[in-house]
């Protein structure tokens, strides 16, 4: 790792940050209290089992790096494409609860979009780490 890359993560972490931060704010002005209460309802109950496939990578990443039976580079990639699965699979499910629970539209792109950028800073820093291995 040379001695710019922790600044350049750190970097893409701070502007994605920034960037969702206004996003999001922007969103929630499109939805009344009522809208408010019903999305955190919406979402909380199943906030454990959404971090639960995550979990499982970062699992799976130890078993595969420790055990010795890929090399750290086949390792990062693997939890690489995990990781697109999983965020491709709850983008679908986020969508399909919110058009259910009847959000407007325009919220609803709002928070796809917020959704796509928070998941791109992380296949950023992600994707730096896997080229890292490979210099």
């Amino acid at each position: 790792m040379n001695k710019y890359e922790p600044f350049m993560i750190a970097l893409v972490f701070l502007i994605v940050t920034f960037i969702n931060y206004a996003i999001y704010n922007k969103a929630a002005k499109k939805l009344d209290q009522n809208k408010k209460a019903e999305l955190k309802a919406l979402f909380a109950a199943r906030r454990i089992y959404t971090f639960g496939p995550l979990i499982g990578i970062l699992i799976l990443f130890s078993v595969l790096l420790f055990s010795g039976v890929v090399s750290l580079l086949v390792a990062y990639i693997i939890c690489y494409i995990l990781a697109i699965v999983y965020s491709l699979i709850s983008r679908y499910y986020f969508n399909k609860k919110l058009k259910e629970s009847n959000f407007p539209i325009e919220y609803i792109k709002s928070y796809m979009l917020w959704y796509s950028i928070n998941s791109l800073g992380g296949f950023v820093i992600f994707f730096t780490l896997i080229f890292n291995q490979l210099v």
